[in-house]
């Protein structure tokens, strides 16, 4: 059967919190009459302190999907009613966008017995219908776990065609007075939106703070909030604290009372107290795992592995954090930033369902062995175009690093400790661009014992930006469904050419990646990271030229013998 003959089934699956316990049945001390049964959710929920949260999953697909009669699903979804708005990378903003899908399905009147246990006891039928009826009885569905599966059926229905990717409910509209409900999906790194580090606290000073106090009083059960040893922010002041004894949290001498930069002075009763979170000479992959963990994204769903690698090999103990965090701030704020100022990208790969961290930077000359796409091997004839972004072309860039306290204002450079500044004056120069392209930056996660990462990141920063970056979009077949979001590969196409015309190969990362049914639509970004940049041979390798793209020392003209360029030093 061909392509034009494949039936395009999307299925959605979310899960709400059912109670796996029968009602009136120990442990379950609910007595109603029959028929004033529960309906398994916690709003119907007559004995709360025994409710035990199960999963039950509501399961549709979209209308004209060949279902055989065993496959229990609504066909609910609109044939148009599926609308996928994919994860895009942006190397330039650190986080990528989130992949969103929303659903148009239609409503309709149905039996109850799949979702009332006790239905054949009750008064009366169910009356309305069946989406109505569900948001009614399980109104919590906001962040409820949601799998959304693709398939391209031909010869009937398969479970192992669909390609599943994971998502949380963001919303559930309707049903609409056309008996129309709105269901929108998000990726996982929605919860790093939706949450706050550190954790509001509301606790406040119930007995004046002196400056030479060591211990400070909460209000009555307050204590509660707060961990068992930690730092807190109080008015312009950081304080560590050792010991929380209820609602004292004491610390043994007065240095604790001036910590990341600030100063002891006296607090009011009434004052509030925050805790903070605070990392101390961390790893860069350590730190990221924690916020996404303490936003709910549990390690299952973080390419652990893969992060510490990247870590591992382009970052290093160069890129250690020091930091407090002292105000609540969205999760997603902070690991953008980690990204963006690491020189990197974070995102949510939605096949394997794990967020992911990649470092932007040239690759071994190992590493992409076979990567490539071409006009002829994988590009479709006549879809492919190449989009300047001018606006992103750089020519100096700075940043400003070590706070001088930790409560400063970090949008302003008069409070950081170490500014670093490049400027690239021949990208300035009158025989070039001839004009100036900032970006500054600010970051709370460095001091000055990152000065030599700062200077080579914002050195890197404006030698990726110098010159225009190009957008390679593009089609390819089927049989290039391999290609993922993140990664590099070597790109030809007569579109970008040399000096001579010739088609010039350029080594592009992957940041859009859309499924069309019959193969993908990519869009490209292009490095400079073609071009010769020095990686230290393993032992064994071959001398120049034959050592497969390794380094080697060039002639002092910046040449080899045979002509060809010197390698960069990164």
């Amino acid at each position: 059967m061909s392509d034009f003959s494949r039936i395009p089934c999307v299925a959605l699956d979310i899960d709400v919190k059912w109670c796996g316990e029968t009602y009136g049945v120990a442990p379950c001390t609910a007595s109603g009459p029959v028929g004033s049964e529960c309906y398994h959710g916690w709003a119907s929920c007559q004995d709360k302190a025994n409710f035990n949260p199960t999963v039950k999953t509501v399961k549709a697909v979209t209308t004209g999907a060949p279902l055989p009669a065993h496959v229990q699903r609504l066909p609910h979804i609109k044939k148009d009613g599926v609308k996928f708005t994919p994860t895009e990378i942006d190397p330039r903003a650190g986080l990528a966008t989130r992949a969103q899908v929303v659903f148009t399905l239609f409503d309709e009147p149905l039996p109850d017995h799949d979702w009332d246990p006790y239905w054949a006891t009750r008064a009366t039928p169910a009356q309305g219908t069946f989406w109505s009826r569900l948001l009614a009885r399980f109104p919590a569905y906001s962040g409820a776990a949601a799998t959304v599966g693709r398939a391209y059926f031909t010869d009937g229905w398969d479970d192992a065609e669909f390609i599943n990717e994971s998502y949380i409910v963001e919303s559930i509209k309707g049903p609409s007075s056309s008996g129309e409900v709105t269901i929108t999906v998000r990726d996982l790194i929605k919860l790093a939106d939706r949450a706050l580090l550190p954790a509001p606290t509301s606790g406040k000073l119930a007995v004046e703070l002196l400056p030479g106090d060591m211990s400070m009083t909460l209000g009555t059960g307050e204590g509660a909030q707060y961990d068992a040893a930690g730092y807190v922010r109080v008015g312009d002041q950081i304080i560590r604290y050792t010991s929380n004894a209820g609602d004292v949290l004491s610390w043994p001498d007065s240095t604790y009372r001036s910590q990341f930069g600030t100063t002891a002075y006296e607090q009011a009763v009434g004052d509030g107290v925050q805790q903070c979170l605070v990392f101390i000479d961390q790893r860069f992959a350590a730190v990221v795992r924690t916020l996404c963990n303490e936003s709910g994204i549990a390690d299952a769903n973080i390419d652990i592995t893969g992060m510490q690698a990247e870590d591992d090999e382009w970052l290093g103990t160069r890129y250690k954090i020091t930091a407090c965090l002292s105000e609540p701030e969205q999760v997603s704020v902070y690991l953008a930033e980690l990204a963006q100022q690491t020189g990197g990208v974070t995102w949510l790969d939605p096949v394997t369902q794990k967020v992911k961290y990649k470092y932007i930077g040239p690759q071994s000359p190992a590493a992409l062995t076979g990567a490539t796409i071409t006009r002829v091997a994988n590009l479709i004839d006549g879809q492919t175009k190449i989009e300047p972004i001018d606006s992103l072309r750089l020519t100096r860039a700075g940043i400003f690093y070590n706070l001088a306290t930790a409560t400063s204002n970090r949008k302003e450079g008069k409070n950081y400790l170490r500014p670093m500044i490049y400027i690239d004056a021949d990208a300035e120069g009158v025989n070039e661009y001839n004009d100036v392209r900032s970006d500054v930056l600010y970051s709370r996660w460095f001091t000055s014992a990152n000065d030599a990462a700062m200077r080579g990141f914002i050195k890197r920063r404006v030698g990726t930006y110098r010159d225009v970056p190009r957008n390679i979009v593009g089609k390819v077949t089927a049989k290039d469904a391999a290609i993922r979001e993140g990664e590099l590969y070597d790109v030809t196409t007569a579109q970008l050419t040399g000096l001579d015309g010739a088609p010039r190969t350029v080594r592009c990362l992957v940041v859009k990646r859309v499924d069309n049914g019959n193969g993908l639509d990519l869009t490209l970004r292009t490095t400079n990271f073609s071009r010769r940049y020095a990686f230290i041979a393993p032992n064994g390798t071959s001398d120049y030229p034959a050592n497969g793209g390794y380094a080697c020392i060039c002639l002092d003209t910046g040449k080899f013998a045979d002509g060809s360029d010197g390698y960069r030093i990164i």
